[in-house]
């Protein structure tokens, strides 16, 4: 656990150092605030798996909890199989779709700024590296199912870096050159890694429940798309709840790009290291339920509860100090500070905190329904707020309110449902 709290602390800090290493790439701040859009959507993009890789990683878990191995690799193969038809599929759309959409209206960016032919390049770049991912990333979830969550936090460190030293490495030119070569950079580094670790895995450690086509069970794999298919809905519905305000910002408010960048890259820092301290616990919990070791899942939610707590507090506290974060982090490129923003996007941070810990312990437990409830409340009422907020508000703030707002409920309810669900199941073992 202490190799991956440190792994994922360096790959955080390395994640800081790329902003203002961006800045000094893109002399063009009009196209860092693209490429920053382009590196937000991303993350949203890459959890389209139609859940599989999380419905893999619970249904492993528990198969390996019974030591069913050969349960483990119908599992493992049915997840691959299904996953590299869903990516060709989705190759094969994302092609035509490349073609028919107007690129320079979709990022809100004038054609003199950036050509048509060179936004269009970069998402088909950017389209290439998704399409491995998809696939490759099925290991990170067999790594967190065998709960071996450092070598996640490892090839995620190994991305970064790379992009970093390849920051660093080439000179600024051309701005239509920078953002072709930055694609390239980034499609590769999102890939190479997994590449080698899924190698690696299946020809060692896991060579017994590798993938093989000949293992594919229809049965497996209904049963992990069944899962995954709640999965995927809670994970589409947070991410469009959580991570879609960049694009927002990046339509109506083209200029405030990189100024919400810098804030949202220090106000979810502590959720960074929240989730690496809850990695491991979906799969344990999983393990632990269905071993029926309840106690134990009950001294996790405690001292999650407690780590929650005392870290919520902890982002109030940088308050006062955030012109100096800014200062030493960015620079002459650093904001002017509001205050009523920086509190507001403390409590982003902290409802993000939240909801990450809970619904962590509640997935890890197979509870979905209560989730899938207050997020769609969340969804429904995401878009109205959000406009009614940007009316009476001329700032990127309104939108950030507005994500606040409606993920209260889920940051509240979730450790309720928690609670009583683990106190039922002690009940009902006595």
């Amino acid at each position: 656990m202490s190799s991956a709290f440190a792994i994922r602390g360096i790959a955080a800090l390395v994640q800081l150092a790329l902003l203002p290493a961006y800045m000094r790439f893109f002399g063009n701040q009009a196209i860092l605030g693209v490429w920053l859009t382009v590196v937000g959507l991303l993350s949203i993009i890459l959890n389209f798996d139609i859940g599989i890789s999380s419905g893999l990683r619970n249904k492993l878990a528990f198969a390996l909890g019974e030591g069913d191995r050969n349960g483990a690799k119908k599992y493992i193969s049915s997840a691959y199989v299904a996953l590299g038809g869903i990516s060709l599929v989705f190759a094969l759309l994302g092609i035509v779709a490349i073609y028919l959409t107007n690129w320079n209206a979709v990022f809100n960016i004038a054609y003199y700024t950036l050509s048509p032919a060179l936004l269009t390049e970069m998402v088909g770049i950017v389209l290439l590296g998704l399409v491995l991912k998809f696939f490759l990333n099925l290991i990170s979830a067999i790594f967190f199912a065998i709960q071996m969550p450092a070598l996640n936090n490892l090839m995620s460190l190994s991305q970064s870096v790379f992009l970093l030293i390849f920051l660093h490495m080439v000179s600024p030119g051309e701005s239509d050159n920078n953002f072709r070569m930055i694609a390239w950079a980034n499609a590769i580094s999102m890939n190479i890694f997994l590449l080698i670790a899924t190698v690696i895995a299946f020809m060692t450690k896991l060579k017994d429940i590798r993938p093989s086509i000949s293992f594919f069970c229809a049965k497996h794999a209904r049963s992990t798309l069944g899962l995954g298919a709640a999965f995927f809905y809670l994970q589409m519905a947070n991410l469009f709840i959580m991570q879609i305000e960049i694009f927002i910002i990046r339509f109506f408010l083209p200029d405030d790009v990189v100024e919400f960048t810098a804030y949202i890259r220090v106000f979810t820092l502590a959720s960074v290291f929240v989730s690496l301290l809850m990695s491991p616990a979906w799969s344990a919990i999983t393990e632990a339920m269905a071993q029926k070791r309840h106690i134990w899942v009950w001294k996790l939610y405690k001292a999650v509860f407690a780590l929650v707590v005392v870290v919520s507090i902890m982002m109030i506290a940088i308050i006062p100090f955030l012109d100096t974060i800014f200062r030493v982090w960015l620079g002459e490129h650093a904001p002017d500070v509001i205050y009523s923003h920086a509190l507001m996007m403390a409590f982003l941070g902290i409802v993000n905190i939240w909801i990450s810990a809970w619904h962590t312990m509640t997935i890890g437990m197979g509870i979905l329904k209560p989730g899938v409830v207050t997020i769609s409340i969340a969804v429904i009422l995401k878009l109205p707020l959000t406009v009614l907020f940007a009316s009476m508000m001329d700032s990127w703030i309104s939108i950030v309110l507005a994500y606040v707002l409606i993920s209260l409920p889920t940051a509240m309810a979730m450790p309720i449902v928690a609670q009583r669900n683990i106190k039922r199941k002690m009940a009902a073992a006595i």
